[in-house]
């Protein structure tokens, strides 16, 4: 067996807060055994507390678990006293968690809990961005890279594994059929059966700031069944003009905000 238990998984938040209720709100109405936040609460929007109070929330009320992300990274060691520990990133992502900082107080992430480098679920490995070491933030998005993923999963004894980071929703399937790459089509599912060859990994997109194309919010859940699993993907329904509007007040810079934007339009 594959799961044993219905999960909703939400991935790459990244301070849309109005993205990320309507998505909470979504799976609680879809009903789940296990929710996983899959990493990157925070940068690019500009609901900072906003989102870590709806983040707190779903802790205590949904029992969420919290894997951490290349971004969460930052601000924890940011608050260890690693300053300048994003430096190495584009500008306008340094101004993004820069004018992240400067909003996030004392607490920083830690009033959120329990935040896990991974989790595993009965053959099932869920994490950030990929199967491989924690801090390796490498994308999923190519045919070897994924062929690396099945033999990491393989290797950890797990059969399937479901990551974010990419922002883009992707399915690579691994089995003496020969192995493909697919998409999953929005509110479709799709039922896989798995014999002792099949190994699949999937990239979910971002709810807080999508890259499929078009772009579309999304939860995706992934579920049991008698020969395999089920693995749906849900759009999520909410009002862009607020989470546009934060950013255009934010008093980033105007390249900053125009870079920010582009991921709606």
């Amino acid at each position: 067996m594959i799961l044993d238990r219905r999960v909703v998984v939400i991935s790459d938040i990244h301070a849309n807060a109005v993205a990320f209720q309507a998505g909470l709100a979504l799976a609680r109405c879809v009903g789940f055994d296990e929710l996983i936040m899959l990493g990157d609460l925070l940068t690019y929007g500009c609901q900072v507390q906003e989102t870590i109070a709806i983040a707190e929330e779903a802790a205590s009320r949904d029992k969420a678990k919290f894997v951490l992300g290349n971004h969460d990274e930052i601000y924890f060691r940011y608050a260890a006293g690693e300053l300048n520990n994003y430096r190495h990133l584009p500008p306008w992502i340094q101004e993004s968690v820069e004018w992240t900082v400067a909003r996030l107080g004392d607490g920083f992430l830690h009033s959120i809990s329990p935040w896990l480098q991974r989790i595993e679920l009965t053959r099932a490995l869920f994490a950030h961005a990929n199967p491989f070491e924690y801090g390796d933030w490498t994308y999923l998005n190519t045919a070897p890279r994924f062929e690396q993923a099945v033999a990491t999963l393989r290797a950890g004894a797990n059969s399937m594994g479901i990551f974010g980071h990419t922002h883009r929703h992707f399915l690579f399937i691994s089995s003496h059929k020969g192995d493909e790459i697919v998409t999953i089509a929005l509110d479709a599912e799709l039922a896989l059966v798995f014999d002792e060859s099949t190994t699949v990994a999937v990239t979910i997109s971002a709810i807080g700031q999508p890259r499929d194309a078009p772009p579309a919010s999304s939860i995706f859940i992934a579920e049991p069944t008698r020969q395999g699993i089920s693995l749906r993907r849900l759009a999520v329904h909410y009002n862009h003009a607020a989470h546009l509007d934060a950013i255009v007040r934010s008093g980033m810079s105007p390249g900053t905000v125009s870079k920010l934007q582009s991921y709606f339009k």
